[in-house]
């Protein structure tokens, strides 16, 4: 249930700046070439070559939305071309960039010269000015960083060798579904499953190589089908080498999402008002200065940022594709009516420690009748936030992959009932109350938010060395 790489950001997801910022300087720039054409003057005649140049830039910024585009989309079949056309086309995207923002400033400030007389050489040198910083700013962002991906998980590692019952359940999931055993298996009290190439930093330090991390208390509640249903459809998704070239494609998408957040906050070193420029003619200079280099700074990073976004959406979507596939080839192998009892009782164990789902008077929502069957001294550590977001998206999202696979939600709802069966999955792991008490004693230790060789890998990645 986790979500596609974490490099979604409200930057990224406003699909309507580009063309809006695309308009402004041209429009500016159109309306005082309107004006200056109906005068007679010698200067007139520079309004014919500045219409062609305003004409250009604006076909140039209309057209590129379009092809980033159909390239991202002609690209979704196939991982390993998106990755190797994402890094290039990003210096060719702040490259592009880069002249736009400076022809619009230039057309622009042409625009003043021709109308302005000889005043309009001071204004036109203004926004000159703002335009050439914009350029700068963008030519100096850290075009090609790559954020390494590393997921955080209160866990500790799992010796296989040590749980026999547990190895000979996952080698022959991995058998029948022809793939192969993550290389590290992770246990805690954190209740939701996952699968994953990346880097995972849990109590025993970075763990590389991917992980499959199997969640304890939620173990507890399930039979040994609903187990392996969900710990199928984990590792089927990481089949083959797709998920390493995705997950590097993610990294790289995570280092321009940070690369256009970046130029963008540049915008906050040009404050609107100066204690220094106290005359009003002089703030009003400073205001007309700031809006011109923030015009500038903003549409260089929504033109960088539209790239990665059309790539990013195109992504999500195959690898959504990619996880229902994976569903459905195991739950042919293990049954989808065990896959989706087995996700509710994770999503009603995942949303219990943020949302009231059952009071004095009964349950408050479905998922609560569920956590109502809970029994007995039961220690969990709950997510926040939920990656189930909340009970209404939860219970939605459960009948949508129950309608998927054909299924009434109210039969499976049934089995998700079944909170004490017996055996449980729990019964997989040897010695299961020396194994809590490991995760118990690790769960003392602090958890450092980000150590000092991750801040300093992203430092010296987002150093553009040309």
């Amino acid at each position: 249930m986790r979500k596609p790489f974490q490099a979604n950001s409200r930057l990224v997801s406003q699909q309507w700046k580009l063309p809006v910022l695309l308009l402004i300087q041209p429009a500016i720039a159109w309306l005082i070439l309107l004006d200056a054409g109906r005068e007679t003057s010698a200067r007139s005649a520079w309004i014919g070559p500045v219409d062609i140049v305003l004409a250009s830039v604006v076909g140039v910024g209309l057209l590129y939305p379009i092809a980033v585009s159909i390239t991202a989309h002609s690209l979704r079949n196939d991982a390993r071309k998106m990755l190797a056309i994402f890094r290039p086309g990003l210096y060719v995207a702040v490259g592009l960039g880069a002249i736009v923002v400076f022809l619009e400033s230039a057309v622009l400030a042409a625009a003043v010269v021709v109308s302005g007389g000889d005043d309009g050489w001071f204004i036109s040198a203004g926004i000159a000015f703002g335009g050439l910083w914009g350029l700068i700013i963008l030519l100096h962002s850290g075009v090609g960083m790559r954020i390494d991906s590393t997921r955080r998980s209160h866990s500790v590692l799992l010796h296989l060798h040590e749980h026999p019952a547990l190895e000979e359940c996952l080698l022959r999931l991995c058998d029948a579904l022809e793939v192969n055993l993550p290389n590290n298996i992770l246990v805690g009290r954190e209740p939701e499953f996952f699968a994953t190439p990346e880097t995972v930093t849990c109590w025993d330090g970075e763990i590389d190589g991917g992980a499959l991390y199997l969640p304890l208390p939620t173990c507890r509640l399930l039979n040994h089908a609903e187990f392996e249903a969900r710990v199928a459809v984990g590792i089927a998704a990481l089949k083959g080498k797709k998920g390493d070239v995705q997950l590097e494609f993610r990294e790289r998408v995570a280092g321009a999402v940070a690369t256009a957040e970046d130029v963008e906050a540049a915008k906050d070193d040009w404050s609107w008002f100066s204690r220094t420029a106290a005359h009003p003619v002089l703030a009003l200079l400073r205001c007309g200065l700031v809006a011109l280099v923030r015009i500038c700074i903003v549409l260089g990073a929504e033109w960088f940022a539209f790239f990665v976004r059309a790539f990013q959406k195109v992504d999500a979507e195959t690898a959504l594709a990619g996880y229902f596939q994976a569903a459905h080839a195991s739950t042919q192998l293990c049954g989808a009516q065990w896959y989706i009892s087995g996700l509710e009782k994770e999503a009603a164990l995942s949303l219990c420690g943020q949302f009231r789902l059952v009071e004095k008077a009964g349950p408050t929502h479905r998922l609560g009748e569920v956590l109502m069957r809970i029994t007995g001294p039961f220690g969990f550590r709950p997510t926040r936030p939920s990656p189930w977001l909340n009970p209404s998206f939860a219970w939605s999202t459960l009948r949508h992959r129950a309608h998927l696979f054909g299924l009434s939600m109210e039969w499976c709802h049934q089995w998700a009932l079944d909170v004490h069966p017996e055996p449980s999955a729990a019964s997989l792991f040897y010695d299961l109350q020396a194994l809590e008490a490991q995760i118990m004693q690790a769960d003392k230790k602090e958890f450092l938010p980000e150590d000092k060789r991750s801040r300093e890998r992203r430092k010296e990645a987002s150093v553009l060395k040309l």
